[in-house]
């Protein structure tokens, strides 16, 4: 994560493109992904995540302290959900009496990777466990 101590309008709408991109990417990634995992009995869910305190925030909070934006990867399993991966992408906290943002390392498609190999990891491990 790199770490951004000016807070201006272009890193607002950096953050919002990413934010809306990973968004894309998720559901793109869900489509491709989810017949796979229905197979093998698991409902998998691939989310771009906007939070303010643990609960459900709007873009426009990008510079409040406690927002956070990431990609979350789960399986929904006999009305159960299992997280299985989290990947940051914005978070903005407060340090020292002034905010500090954390911005991930990763361009989209970076992150894409990150996310197309992690499902590849998780098949495997489902795969896996119904061999056993």
């Amino acid at each position: 994560m790199l770490q951004v101590i000016d807070f201006n309008k272009q890193l607002k709408d950096q953050i919002w493109n990413l934010e809306n991109r990973c968004s894309e990417m998720c559901k793109q990634m869900e489509e491709k992904y989810s017949s796979a995992f229905q197979n093998l009995d698991a409902h998998l869910t691939i989310d771009c995540l906007r939070t303010l305190k643990g609960k459900v925030a709007e873009q426009t909070n990008v510079f409040d302290p406690s927002y956070e934006s990431f990609i979350e990867i789960g399986l929904e399993k006999d009305d159960e959900y299992y997280p299985n991966a989290y990947i940051p992408i914005w978070r903005c906290k407060s340090e020292l009496f002034h905010e500090v943002g954390y911005m991930t390392k990763n361009n989209l498609s970076e992150l894409e990777r990150k996310v197309d190999q992690m499902l590849k990891e998780m098949l495997q491990e489902r795969l896996e466990e119904i061999d056993e």
